[in-house]
């Protein structure tokens, strides 16, 4: 007898079981690539919606970033003793003042966007490869079973900043560096030697190249390869557009022209990426070698690096199996691993949008000429890169040959290319410094000139045209104490008087009024004997002597932030309120740092008749709460050294 309830039951089964079987098929990578025509020549077992992160990439503004490293994750990274002033082990650590520094603007700069550190992150969650012990996705969210469930939450955050972090280091940038001038050829054939043998996955960075510089930097998760006649393409997963299969295509012949369509922010139009062998835009950096090694600390006077940072041992990268006979050999060689530099450098970088170019004594320049639109390496040594976050802003970051007593750089900051106004930080860091600028402020088209010695004790810099000077801060390490010092001048205003003498290291705006072009601005900032713009300098005498001095009239006063950390680890802090304040001449003050006893009270001197400070008596000032704040929400934009206790747990 026909049973009509159990056949309509059966074919309920058939039909569910079909439905199983079809979204398995739809969600494998064989499926996945077949929609694509090319055969494929090496390929991880990847699939954005699955593997991807489920959130689009992302900058500062809305979680409390400052959490987001900590002393921790710079021992993993550079070793105990390259961090840590005092202590034995991580919780216990005290960092020296240029580590904690160096750390704030790292954390700061990711505002541009973590594109580097979503490319490693999911890579690393795809090969079972651990981060502080924890491997799996549910070991970062309970719920979690995939890469693509994973919400944002601080242990993520921190797997992320970690590895964008990895970018600004000069092992995986020079290795990236000698990968681009190998042209794109090159680096789809290690794609595909990779994914076969499983020796490495890889991260892909591109740029455009606009205006004789680069622009537009990005990284994505490149996780097959396949032949396309003419062209390669390299499948990627695009940390801008989560769960789409995005598609690079290199030309296998000719000048390699490479093209990507995407957008350098999630939050505007795509546009086309495209370069070739002659732009140097395309190249990958290894997983491996962000991993299991103590890297360069960039703030640290240690003549070598430490072993055994970051051993966590990975397994095999999971390839997808593909017929050797059909693939090309790729005739691709072991990178070598960058050589040492010889002898200690230092690093300048930005931490917003803007441009710059450094000039040394010798007027050979290292850096962005918007003027001429080209990019200019004459220093010796001199080293050009861009710190990128995938939302569609480049951040110069140089390297040079550090000689502590060589001659002052003048930099130049230029907003030629900007479409707003950029607020953004400059950074010198070397062996046992980190010193700089906080909230520039940079208008399109405005020029503006820094100056730094080599050793980066003393800083000069001078007052926008709308009567804004950024924050100065210092973090100085020495074998005794360290110190980190800030600095914020008050009672600006266009019409300051300035006091005539000589051009200080600065170039000055006043004496530019027909020079807006960027050669007749560094025709001003090369010239001496003539009066300069409001300027303000400050200059750390070997940690023991603060010495503030402008050549600016009226009733302009500081503000002072001091900390001072001992051998012990023993931290003392103390509060500057309107030193200065009903003064009517250029200021020469100079803060007794040395004698401080870590007390309420430290000795202040005023050289009042510009003779030095041999005849001044020192005044007690007292600690007293300032306008120095530590809420980066209220500090004229955001403070670099706000609470730079608080996010490293203390």
């Amino acid at each position: 007898m026909f049973n009509v309830k159990s056949t309509f039951d059966q074919f309920k089964l058939i039909a569910l079981t079909a439905v199983i079987v079809l979204t398995a098929l739809l969600a494998s990578p064989l499926i996945h690539f077949a929609q694509h025509e090319g055969k494929i020549l090496g390929a991880l077992d990847f699939d954005p919606k699955v593997d991807g992160f489920g959130f689009k990439n992302y900058g500062n503004e809305k979680h409390d970033y400052r959490k987001d490293m900590g002393t921790e994750d710079m021992i993993r990274m550079f070793g105990f003793k390259a961090v840590c002033k005092s202590g034995t082990t991580a919780a216990t650590c005290v960092p020296y003042a240029s580590a904690r520094q160096w750390l704030e603007q790292m954390l700061n700069a990711m505002d541009g966007g973590h594109c580097e550190g979503m490319a490693v992150a999911c890579l690393r969650f795809h090969q079972g490869m651990p981060f502080k012990g924890r491997v799996m996705p549910t070991d970062f969210q309970s719920d979690a079973k995939l890469t693509h469930d994973l919400s944002l939450n601080q242990l993520l955050y921190n797997n992320i900043a970690y590895y964008w972090t990895t970018q600004t280091l000069t092992e995986p940038e020079e290795y990236r560096d000698a990968m681009m001038e190998k042209g794109p050829v090159y680096n789809v054939q290690t794609l595909i030697d990779g994914f076969n043998t499983g020796s490495d996955t890889y991260t892909l960075e591109i740029f455009n190249l606009k205006n004789g510089k680069f622009a537009d930097g990005h990284a994505v998760t490149p996780f097959a390869v396949e032949d396309a006649g003419s062209n390669y393409n390299v499948l990627v997963y695009d940390n801008n557009d989560p769960g789409l299969t995005k598609v690079v295509t290199v030309e296998k012949g000719g000048r390699q022209t490479w093209k990507y369509i995407t957008a350098s922010n999630p939050n505007d139009a795509e546009e086309n990426y495209i370069g070739d062998t002659s732009t140097k835009t395309f190249g990958v950096i290894p997983t491996k070698i962000r991993e299991g090694k103590c890297f360069e600390a960039p703030f640290s006077d240690q003549d070598t690096t430490e072993m055994g940072c970051g051993k966590e041992t990975p397994p095999k990268p999971k390839a997808v199996p593909t017929p050797k006979p059909d693939a090309p050999k790729p005739s691709v060689t072991p990178m070598p691993q960058p050589p040492k530099p010889k002898g200690k450098r230092v690093e300048m970088f930005l931490t917003g949008a803007g441009d710059m170019l450094v000039m040394d004594s010798k007027n050979r320049r290292l850096g962005y000429d918007p003027d001429l639109d080209k990019e200019f390496k004459e220093i010796p040594g001199g080293v050009l890169g861009y710190d990128f976050g995938g939302l569609g802003i480049e951040m110069p970051h140089y390297r040079l040959p550090f000689d502590p007593k060589g001659d002052p750089y003048v930099v130049v900051f230029s907003g030629a290319d900007l479409k707003k106004k950029s607020v953004m930080d400059f950074v010198y860091v070397g062996p046992g410094f980190t010193v700089g600028f906080d909230g520039i402020k940079l208008d399109p088209g405005e020029l503006m000139a820094a100056a730094i010695s080599a050793d980066g004790k003393k800083v000069a810099m001078e007052m926008t045209k709308d009567g804004e000077m950024p924050e100065v801060y210092y973090s100085i390490d020495t074998p005794q104490k360290s110190y980190s010092a800030q600095v914020k001048i008050k009672g600006l205003t266009t019409g300051s008087a300035v006091t005539p003498g000589p051009l200080t290291l600065v170039g000055a705006q006043a004496i530019m009024a027909g020079h807006t072009d960027m050669a007749g601005f560094l025709a001003a900032v090369k010239k001496h004997g003539e009066t300069s713009g409001p300027s303000m300098n400050i200059d750390f005498k070997d940690a023991n002597k603060l010495e503030i001095y402008d050549n600016i009239g009226g009733s302009n006063s500081y503000d002072v932030d001091l900390e001072q950390i001992g051998t012990t680890g023993k931290i003392n802090k103390i509060q500057l309120k309107d030193i200065g304040k009903g003064d009517k001449g250029a200021d020469h003050f100079e803060i007794e740092v040395g004698e401080w006893d870590g007390g309420p009270k430290i000795a202040v001197k005023h050289d009042a008749e510009g003779n030095g400070f041999d005849n001044d008596k020192e005044v007690m000032m007292e600690n007293m709460p300032n306008d120095i704040t530590d809420d980066p929400n209220k500090d004229d934009d955001g403070g670099l050294m706000s609470y730079l206790y608080s996010s490293l747990g203390w």
